[in-house]
């Protein structure tokens, strides 16, 4: 998989926002056209009326080993 991004909202009324992979697990050019990605992203969304609340600072998430049926 060349990219991961996941338009995330977990909750009514919380803030939008890019789960992405660790740039240590990316290699160049792939770490700066997501961070272009991104950017381009928030600008467009910031733009939506009505106004979609949306951070513009991306999330790592943890790394987890989840199995079937399990939390």
């Amino acid at each position: 998989m060349d990219a991961f991004l996941d338009l995330h909202n977990p909750v009514p009324d919380a803030l939008t926002f890019f789960y992405i992979l660790p740039s240590e697990m990316l290699q160049e050019p792939m770490i700066g056209l997501r961070d272009r990605f991104i950017e381009l992203a928030y600008a467009r969304i910031s733009k939506i009326k009505p106004l979609i609340p949306m951070c513009n600072k991306p999330k790592v998430p943890e790394p987890t080993i989840r199995r079937c049926g399990t939390r």
